[in-house]
């Protein structure tokens, strides 16, 4: 990952394709739970974007439970995966909105690994209830997204999001 820095595509790559139980582990206790390796902030924060899409004011996250599947995506990184399923429920311990996110990954090995990501949800802004906050602990490291509901109907989702 060294030779990376800073490249979100890059590390993305080479995580994906030889990541290991024992890296995450690694990962989680020198970075995440013990800070004995200190991330490089990135030089330039890029714009999430989107600033004109605005998100619905209205939206009742219990009405999000269930299965959806993502059927297209922009980023080529992070959402152009095959059979990706988003499963929205609430935290059996808490009861706290969570997503289950399921997708798969061709590595250059020529096979496919199953990915699970699972992420807490908080709705921060009660006047803008389609803005969420996605975090969890992804690859050994916490990963947050902010997400914004931009459509929303018992068929279909529209939604923007950044990390």
């Amino acid at each position: 990952i060294a030779p990376c820095g800073d490249d979100q595509a890059c590390t993305f790559h080479c995580i994906s394709n030889y990541e290991t139980p024992l890296f995450h582990e690694l990962n989680k206790c020198n970075i995440h739970d013990a800070g004995c390796i200190v991330l490089k902030e990135p030089e330039e924060k890029g714009e999430c974007g989107g600033d004109n899409e605005v998100a619905i004011s209205t939206l009742d996250i219990n009405d999000m439970m269930g299965q959806w599947f993502i059927v297209m995506g922009l980023s080529p990184i992070y959402d152009c995966f095959p059979c990706q399923i988003f499963t929205f429920a609430k935290d059996e311990e808490d009861g706290r909105p969570m997503v289950y996110m399921d997708y798969q990954v061709d590595r250059v090995f020529g096979d496919t690994v199953n990915k699970t990501v699972i992420e807490h949800i908080e709705q921060p802004d009660p006047e803008k209830q389609g803005l969420l906050l996605f975090g969890g602990i992804q690859n050994g490291l916490f990963h947050s997204e902010r997400w914004r509901i931009l459509e929303f109907n018992s068929e279909f989702m529209i939604a923007a999001y950044c990390d």
